[in-house]
């Protein structure tokens, strides 16, 4: 039993290193890094060199299911809660089209197949194709200079309620159809939004104020992220799910301690992501003929609606983005996977994860010929969203040891203050800070001792304005969207690094 262990930690240590090595590869290919990742758990797994076998695979089912929960968590503390601006019809009839369009035509293609799925499991195998993963699909209009633009404000937007909307979709239909969980699915997920947050803010405030044992909070949000999970899967809740609110839940509390957030970020990035993508991989049979013809089938059915829905609403070449599938994607494939118990051919499932590569790839390897085309002009005729914009932010009823911490662990020597509506309304110095007793830490708030003559800088606003403003005088500016609510910060050092470093563009 002891060698056993053993075996299985020295294999544990093999993926965790092959993943992150894989990653970083992928990554300097200009490809998403989750994509190296898979693709090292296929290498090491049953399915390419065998070096794990199928049992050795089993045993770490529950680092992987942890990795799900801890992964969705996070996706929900700062995805899905960062999504900024109000939500029009415009955006909410593009997302249903497109998750409409894309369900129907893949589980029609898999009912056609005739792989013996019932019809909930092929509307939620839909479901997963069709959802847009806003982390990638983010990241990827911030490297393409897209985010800046109205373009990419509504693809944010789409992105975000069509991965909220399939996720809770999915959980109305993978467990069968059922009266009380269609019911409650929604209710549970609109009441997390509108109360969960202040709720658990509250219920880790008190730990923090009566519990003096060390980083008794984090250790908080990990026994609420577990404990939750496992019993919304005794209710008949969706575990991946109830991770994903848990995270809207406590991001109000994690923005105000980003020292918690960086350990639960490392936690998570550091060790739960690269097992949790590797063992995607690791459970993928044999590569065959019949499992590539479905992917590429797989792979058309799911681009071809998604294109035609962006395409006709006016959003390309940006729309190309929402081809962007990432790690909620693969973490429900995976949850349908196994809660289906062997009923699900393991050639469909290996189909689903390699679609999702190839749509992730040529998502990325097309919006990369927009870099290539813009990479080579002058940083002054850049427009400010096509800066790398920092985030030194916080509230105004923060207090003063909140806005210490954000100093201290963000490399900045100031930070914008904003409102309940996220609009600049002033900003504080490191040096506002030395003279105030440690006493009245916690007590002050960031509102109290601000200053107010903030600069403010709209995103679409060219570089060559900042320089001939004399804005960049400023210890630190906002960066503001068009209804005038923050979307990142500059300083001096920025700035001062692109004009001269000449470094590639994010």
């Amino acid at each position: 039993m002891l060698e056993e262990a053993a075996l299985l930690a020295v294999y544990l240590g093999l993926v965790l290193f092959t993943a992150k090595l894989f990653e970083d590869l992928a990554r300097r290919g200009g490809l998403p890094g989750f994509i190296g990742a898979i693709l090292a758990g296929f290498l090491l797994g049953p399915g390419g060199l065998g070096i794990i076998s199928h049992e050795d695979v089993e045993k770490m089912g529950l680092l992987l299911t942890l990795g799900i929960e801890f992964m969705l968590f996070l996706a929900g503390a700062e995805e899905l809660s960062e999504v900024k601006g109000r939500v029009g019809w415009r955006e909410a009839l593009l997302t249903a089209a497109l998750l409409t369009l894309t369900t129907l035509s893949v589980a029609a293609t898999l009912h056609v197949l005739a792989h013996g799925l019932p019809l909930n499991a092929l509307l939620a195998y839909g479901l997963i194709m069709a959802i847009v993963s806003l982390g990638p699909l983010v990241h990827t209009l911030i490297d393409t200079g897209f985010l800046s633009t109205e373009e990419g404000a509504v693809l944010v937007k789409v992105g975000a309620l069509a991965e909220a909307g399939g996720i809770v979709l999915f959980n109305m239909v993978y467990g069968g159809f059922n009266v009380y969980v269609a019911v409650s699915t929604p209710l549970v997920f609109i009441a997390v939004y509108l109360f969960g947050r202040r709720l658990l803010t509250k219920i880790l405030y008190l730990v923090e104020d009566y519990v003096s044992a060390k980083e008794a909070p984090f250790a908080a949000i990990v026994a609420m992220i577990l404990t939750a999970s496992y019993l919304a899967e005794l209710l008949g809740f969706n575990a991946a799910v109830t991770a994903l609110l848990l995270g809207i839940f406590a991001s109000e509390y994690l923005s105000e301690r980003p020292g918690y957030m960086e350990r639960l970020r490392a936690f998570t990035y550091g060790f739960f992501e690269p097992l949790f993508f590797a063992g995607i991989g690791l459970n993928m049979p044999r590569f065959t003929g019949a499992t590539a013809t479905l992917t590429m089938l797989l792979a058309g059915v799911t681009a071809l609606p998604k294109l035609t829905v962006v395409a006709a609403a006016g959003l390309m070449p940006a729309g190309i983005a929402v081809l962007a599938k990432g790690g909620v994607d693969a973490a429900l494939l995976l949850t349908l996977y196994t809660g289906l118990h062997g009923r699900m051919p393991g050639s469909l499932y290996g189909a689903g994860v390699s679609s999702m590569l190839l749509l992730s790839t040529l998502m990325a390897l097309a919006m990369r010929r927009y870099v290539r085309r813009e990479a080579g002009r002058e940083p002054w005729r850049m427009r400010v969203g096509e800066l790398p914009l920092g985030y030194d932010v916080v509230r105004a009823n923060d207090n003063l040891l909140t806005v210490s911490m954000m100093l201290s662990l963000g490399g900045s020597s100031a930070v914008v203050v904003i409102d309940e509506e996220g609009r600049p309304v002033g900003y504080i110095t490191a040096s506002d800070l030395i003279y105030i007793a440690p006493r009245e830490m916690r007590r002050l708030r960031a509102k109290d001792v601000m200053r107010t003559d903030i600069h403010v800088v709209r995103i679409n606003d060219r570089v060559s304005e900042l320089l001939k403003e004399h804005v960049m005088l400023q210890p630190i500016v906002a960066v503001v969207d068009e209804d005038g609510r923050i979307v990142g910060t500059l300083n001096p050092q920025k700035i001062l690094r692109l004009l001269y470093s000449r470094p590639t563009r994010r």
